[in-house]
């Protein structure tokens, strides 16, 4: 389960490293250039002696991709399996940000890894009741303490990416492993800020299943900010303190932009874990109500289809889900004392969209 840390952390405790460096020298890995590459080496021996006791969480995060992925290839090689390179995390990602909500994003990756065929990992998700569980299954029988890291860093990035695409911390219910606990370090949670069971069945985690129901917050242009340090830097990033409103306008917000029906206050209120009473008073005390904030994001969106596409005015205004294009035209007015057509004019003249 994870432990409680701050989610704006630039310092890890230097336990975290020498399970990543005792590891790497167990198998026989570049531990020099391990540390060099990260900027570590001025202070190995403060480290090895138990004079350095806090790490930069960035230094951290270089020394365990330069490890784990040395872990990990050397583990495809002796399994016959497919090293599963980062930049198929972006892939994945960038497919996950085209679905409306978390369930929808969970079938993307678990077809995505379907897809791949029997040489990667295998995800299995599955609904029971109130909890949701994330298994992998790396398909090798090895126990050992770098494929024990392996497993961990697998299922806390995955954790991770759950988190990051609804733009809040997911809370774990259950973490196991399916390792000896002759293998546990005590600088494991430090390392992943998660405490799991051993020797299960299984690697796992579960949370909450109404999580699932969470929109999907986040876009594309915010990929890089992730990749600066993901999937090695395992610590809760900043979800900053993001209002209610903000987060359902992105619900609707997906809602509309998928061509789907708008979710109604039954639908948002199961999404955040709410009762419908207690979603009205949380809007209410952030001074907004479902009302106000269709009104916002159709007037948002009316502005971004009317600029940054050729839709008609008429079928802008079933895309925002309008009775008719007349409703649509008195509404655009009420909020810019224009038509549609001709604000779309003013905001795109023809000497700007024809250049030359």
């Amino acid at each position: 389960m994870r432990q409680p840390v701050s989610a704006i952390a630039s310092l890890v405790p230097a336990a975290a490293m020498v399970v990543l460096l005792d590891t790497l020298e167990e198998t026989g890995g570049d531990v020099s250039g391990a540390l060099r590459r990260s900027g570590l080496t001025m202070i190995e021996a403060a480290l090895r002696e138990g004079r350095a006791h806090l790490v930069s969480r960035a230094a951290i995060a270089r020394l365990a991709a330069d490890c784990v992925l040395a872990f990990h290839y050397e583990s495809c090689r002796k399994n016959g399996m497919k090293p599963f390179p980062v930049r198929n995390h972006r892939i994945l990602l960038l497919a996950m940000l085209g679905c409306s909500t978390m369930r929808e994003a969970i079938g993307v990756m678990t077809d995505f890894y379907a897809m791949l065929g029997d040489q990667v990992a295998k995800w299995t998700v599955l609904e029971d009741g109130n909890v949701v569980r994330f298994t992998i299954d790396r398909r090798t029988r090895e126990k050992s303490v770098s494929e024990l890291l392996i497993s961990i860093f697998s299922l806390a990035s995955y954790h991770r990416i759950m988190g990051w695409l609804v733009c809040t911390e997911v809370p774990l219910i259950d973490v196991t492993v399916a390792y000896p606990s002759t293998l546990r370090h005590a600088a494991l949670p430090e390392l992943f800020s998660i405490s799991p069971r051993f020797g299960q069945t299984t690697d796992s985690f579960a949370f909450a299943s109404h999580f699932l129901d969470r929109p999907i917050a986040r876009k594309a242009s915010e990929l890089d900010a992730l990749f600066a340090l993901f999937p090695f830097d395992l610590l809760p990033p900043d979800y900053g303190d993001e209002s209610l409103s903000s987060q359902v306008l992105a619900a609707i917000r997906a809602a509309l932009s998928l061509d789907g029906q708008t979710p109604g206050i039954e639908t948002l209120a199961r999404m955040f874990g709410l009762t419908p009473a207690t979603f009205r008073r949380r809007l209410a005390r952030e001074g907004r109500s479902l009302v106000q904030l269709r009104i916002q994001c159709r007037r948002d969106l009316a502005f971004e289809l009317l600029c940054g596409t050729t839709l008609s005015v008429r079928e802008i205004a079933s895309r925002l889900q309008y009775i008719d294009v007349s409703t649509f035209r008195r509404a655009f007015t009420t909020w810019t004392g224009l038509p549609p057509a001709t604000w779309r004019l003013a905001a795109n003249p023809p000497d700007r969209m024809n250049p030359g």
